[in-house]
């Protein structure tokens, strides 16, 4: 769509994709969708005058908004590119982008040169037949997300070693301790577990280099396995986004592998 405004997401200082960046005014999100960011002042009062005029009228035209992350809304390709509209989610359905995947991994191209440890281990990845494993735990306490347990992975490296040979797993995690514990019956793993805070983005530039990815169910690693470009990578991923909730289909692209949990 060529008139869409979007709501982009905080880029932290240092980090930059390879694309110009236009961030929606307030204005124009008031406009398009009677909502407030949390972060401007007095957002309480305003929404909560917002919610009960969504209540009294409904939404409005210009919003739309998506009822789990990978839920596909065909009526965005019908829109009206004459008007403006705001988005708000995940749209992590491959079907949204897999006709400009090219366009797109150009567009997100990480920018920012590696360095120290960084570099050295993006080397090894590229000599080595690396995998990535993505272990998401602390912050997905007490939400919907499922927290996927060690028969997941073991059940993933088992079928990276039948599908590669010598293969060298590299282990990103929020949960260092989880991660030495679980994995210790692995020889030849790595843990990653130097980049904090606006460095963390590094962890996924790092998944991208990889040859292969073990994703969570997370749009976090989802981007580090979409953004390689090894045209041989296997990526495998759970079958399901949240506990208790078959119905909603995993965050994957068509050709990835599913394990089910």
């Amino acid at each position: 769509l060529s008139s869409v405004v979007t709501v982009c997401w905080d880029v932290r200082e240092g980090f930059r994709f390879n694309i110009d960046v236009e961030q929606c005014s307030l204005r124009k999100i008031l406009l398009l969708a009677d909502f407030a960011p949390k972060k401007v002042f007095g957002h309480r009062v305003l929404n909560f005058l917002y919610k009960v005029k969504l209540v009294m009228l409904g939404p409005k035209n210009s919003y739309i908004k998506q009822d789990t992350p990978t839920t596909f809304i065909k009526e965005v390709f019908e829109l009206n590119t004459m008007y403006s509209y705001i988005f708000i989610g995940n749209w992590i359905n491959e079907r949204y982008f897999k006709h400009i995947e090219k366009e797109l991994k150009e567009d997100f191209k990480f920018t920012n040169e590696l360095k120290g440890k960084n570099l050295s281990i993006s080397n090894k990845m590229r000599e080595e037949n690396s995998v990535s494993i993505h272990v998401r735990r602390g912050d997905y306490v007490n939400t919907p997300l499922d927290i996927l347990n060690i028969d997941y992975y073991k059940k993933a490296i088992r079928l990276i070693k039948e599908k590669v040979e010598n293969p060298v797993f590299y282990i990103f995690s929020n949960d260092e301790n989880y991660v030495k514990e679980k994995f210790d019956f692995l020889d030849n793993k790595y843990i990653i577990n130097w980049n904090r805070g606006r460095n963390s983005y590094i962890d996924m530039q790092l998944m991208s280099l990889c040859k292969h990815n073990i994703i969570a169910n997370s749009t976090f690693s989802f981007w580090g396995a979409y953004l390689n470009n090894n045209a041989n990578k296997i990526v495998i991923c759970p079958n399901i986004l949240y506990k208790d909730k078959n119905n909603i289909q995993s965050i994957s692209c068509e050709d990835w592998i599913k394990i089910e949990v």
